[in-house]
């Protein structure tokens, strides 16, 4: 059986990353479980709704606001690897965390983070559709990702792509300019 399958473990690791905000060897080593757990699609399932979702609200607080990058990069990591197509239309609807994942790929001092983060992003987007009330806001975030120097094209490319392969999709993607402009930019 799975670690995640254990309930106590991914407690006992929750419960150390709230005990050790100040001791980073910890928090890095805690970290790094949770990302090879992440890695296995049931297990990030177990992972994302253990104890109504606090992992995942635990990663969203440490890639925005823990003070060392490492520690940023691999909750970003483990955000990135819980996105998949299973967990994805779940956590579209999370709109905290899609706001979480755009500031860090925009703004994160870090380039690794900023990179994780967009990674992340991308995925989640490529399964919003119109005429999701979140539509707007994805194609709005997509287009400030796209302006940004900092972050993949091929990334970027492959979310604006899943986006246009859905008819419903294009008439509000026509309809902006800053989104054809950076579609331009990017081909």
């Amino acid at each position: 059986a799975s670690l995640a399958q254990q309930p106590d473990i991914l407690t006992t690791l929750v419960d150390l990353v709230a005990l050790s905000p100040y001791n980073k060897n910890i928090l890095r080593n805690v970290l790094n479980t949770f990302v090879s757990l992440a890695m296995d699609v049931a297990s990030g399932l177990l992972m994302i709704f253990h104890e109504d979702g606090r992992i995942l609200e635990c990663m969203k607080r440490l890639m925005v606001d823990d003070p060392d990058a490492v520690v940023r990069q691999r909750a970003a990591r483990t955000l990135r690897l819980l996105t998949n197509e299973s967990s994805a239309p779940i956590l579209v609807h999370d709109t905290d965390l899609m706001d979480r994942l755009s500031r860090a790929a925009l703004h994160d001092e870090q380039g690794k983070v900023r990179i994780e983060a967009a990674e992340a992003f991308a995925k989640c987007a490529s399964m919003v559709r119109a005429p999701m009330p979140q539509h707007e806001a994805i194609l709005e975030a997509l287009t400030h990702l796209a302006s940004a120097n900092h972050i993949s094209l091929e990334v970027l490319a492959r979310a604006f792509k899943e986006q246009a392969s859905h008819v419903n999709n294009r008439i509000p993607m026509a309809g902006r300019d800053k989104l054809l402009q950076a579609l331009a930019r990017i081909a």
